[in-house]
């Protein structure tokens, strides 16, 4: 009989990681341990009067930098008392994480958490850069483990587009329309919620940018890509001798590739750098095979002998 010991050890490092980080910040919080909004609005938002700059930049750097980690472990509702919704919010997390680095990432622990990486870093930078141009303030611009939850929310949604969840444990829908719900859900919390959400869903779909060696949106432009694109073997394509079955949720380029953590990042974690390569849209493996033109010319018919050329007539006209 497996313990809660052993299913612990199953969940995949990174994701286990998050989910035990994120409970225990939770339970301390929740218990009134320390006073975790005061103090983050103090560090992130209120300025220091210091002689020199340099000193002013060091001593801001030191006391932000473990706060900015910590923001991606705690959930939003956690400072409004919220706690059904904590509880979802790091259950969802648990959920959608393992599924893509079991899945996608191949439980690639080095793969995986350069994703995390990646996107948490697009994250305090798109971040700082809304919340100091005032278009709005607050605690809500550091929520950023909402945020990642929202950049994951969308990669596993491209990555497992017809799989079926219970969004919110009710409704059942296919994960290719998860973002979609995820946005209505957010349009109904406010507009913080909404840039949330949609800073997420920018961010992941930048990362699979990157994946895939694309342009952000360029996709869309009829023909872009060629051959490359997945696009062109949708549909029936007038005189193909091949008829094309359309897929009900076909990849986009920018769902192709997968983006293999960078060699310093192995050797940084020690972890052996085997199983993963790195791919993006154009590998040849990619490409669309055209139909061959020999296919599609047409046979003569007639006499044929398994052991002699095949009989082409005389070149008699009929009735002469």
């Amino acid at each position: 009989m497996s313990t809660l010991s052993d299913h612990v050890q199953n969940i995949p490092p990174v994701t286990r990681f998050f989910t035990i980080v994120s409970l225990a910040l939770s339970f301390g919080f929740s218990l009134d341990l320390f006073d975790a909004q005061w103090y983050l609005l103090h560090t992130l938002i209120e300025g220091y009067s210091h002689e020199s700059w340099l000193q002013w930049i060091t001593v801001r750097l030191i006391q932000t930098v473990p706060v900015i980690f910590a923001m991606f472990f705690v959930p939003q509702g956690l400072f409004m008392r919220q706690g059904p919704a904590v509880i979802m919010n790091i259950y969802f997390f648990y959920s959608y994480s393992s599924t893509l680095e079991r899945g996608k990432f191949k439980s690639n622990f080095a793969d995986y958490l350069w994703f995390v990486w990646v996107c948490g870093t697009l994250i305090v930078v798109t971040s700082f850069a809304v919340a100091y141009s005032g278009f709005y303030m607050g605690l809500e611009s550091f929520m950023w483990h909402d945020v990642l939850l929202d950049c994951i929310t969308f990669v596993y949604s491209r990555d497992n587009k017809g799989g079926i969840i219970n969004f919110l444990g009710l409704v059942p829908v296919r994960c290719y329309y998860l973002p979609f719900f995820k946005l209505a859900v957010s349009c109904l919390s406010g507009k913080p919620a909404l840039i949330q959400t949609l800073q997420g869903f920018l961010i992941g779909y930048l990362y699979l940018c990157f994946q895939s060696d694309t342009l952000p949106f360029y996709n869309l432009v009829p023909g872009c890509y060629g051959k490359y694109n997945p696009a062109a073997l949708e549909g029936n394509r007038v005189g193909a001798n091949v008829q094309i079955v359309q897929n009900e949720f076909p990849p986009a380029i920018f769902d192709l590739g997968y983006w293999k953590a960078p060699q310093w990042v192995y050797k940084l974690l020690r972890y052996p750098e085997t199983g993963t390569v790195r791919k993006t849209a154009f590998s040849l493996s990619n490409a669309v095979k055209q139909p061959s033109n020999n296919a599609s010319k047409a046979k003569t018919t007639g006499y044929y002998s398994r052991t002699g050329p095949t009989f082409k007539g005389k070149g008699h006209r009929l009735g002469s």
